[in-house]
């Protein structure tokens, strides 16, 4: 009975384990999937920006006359309409090449994807925290380096990464999405993450519940069985008294009724 209630408390414990990794798991598949989303949606709203405005007529007049400010006035017009933070011309062979962007070093833009994912977003460049939603006493902790495993793992793959990393203590559950330059390089990475604590919290207080109520069980079953043996062991050891008086010629013996089958 005992390696039953032993047996019952380690497999719950190991299929408690997996259910809390798959919480971890699920809570930060939602603010990957989002951050894949919001970035594929960035590319499209730069590259239309760019393609609509280079065929722009008024831009293009403004960029023959060299006229700047009727320029910048016509860019600045048109950068809500596309929903990017800067256009951009520089002088090219033909008149001018327009390129369009979206500001991901923001702190403004990671509190944005917070807000939407309810998960916490960061920033780097050069392996170097510029955008964060984490604080520490009040701050943003900026200027922390990326954790060294991932910079390892970018180095080598220069593709997506999950995984568990402790940021300033704390357990976080990562998904690390690196954006490349044409060249192939990595320029940035943007690392969204959940917090593990409360869920930490929540699965050890499950497991020292499991622990003790297997305790009080194994305790319970171990009371039962020796309750169980004493009431066979109690009448063998009578009926060896009475044989032993016996066998010494203790005669007569009252012999009583030791128990009811």
């Amino acid at each position: 009975m005992s390696a039953l209630v032993i047996a019952t408390v380690v497999f719950s414990t190991m299929k408690f384990n997996n259910y809390t990794q798959i919480l971890f798991n699920e809570r930060i598949a939602v603010a990957a999937n989002g951050l894949k989303n919001f970035i594929s949606d960035c590319e499209q709203d730069t590259r239309i920006a760019a393609i609509s405005n280079a065929a722009n007529i008024d831009i293009v007049n403004a960029i023959n006359n060299k006229d700047t400010e009727n320029l910048r006035r016509l860019l600045l017009s048109l950068l809500d309409t596309y929903h990017v933070d800067s256009l951009i011309v520089t002088d090219g062979k033909v008149i001018g090449a327009i390129s369009a962007g979206i500001q991901l070093d923001a702190n403004d833009l990671v509190d944005q994807l917070k807000r939407q994912y309810d998960a916490d977003f960061s920033v780097f460049i050069d392996n170097k925290r510029i955008a964060t939603t984490i604080f520490r006493d009040d701050e943003r902790i900026l200027g922390s380096p990326l954790d060294p495993k991932m910079a390892e793992y970018f180095n080598s793959n220069k593709t997506e990464y999950h995984g568990v990393v402790d940021i300033e203590g704390e357990s976080y559950s990562i998904f690390c999405l690196p954006l490349l330059d044409g060249e192939g390089e990595i320029f940035a990475t943007i690392v969204t993450g959940s917090s593990n604590a409360s869920l930490v919290l929540e699965k050890n207080a499950l497991l020292k519940s499991i622990v003790i109520i297997g305790l009080l069980g194994l305790a319970i079953s171990i009371f039962i069985l020796l309750l169980i043996t004493s009431r066979f062991v109690k009448p063998v050891k009578q009926l060896t008294r009475l044989v032993s008086d016996f066998t010494h010629g203790n005669i007569p013996v009252y012999i009583k009724k030791l128990w009811t089958m």
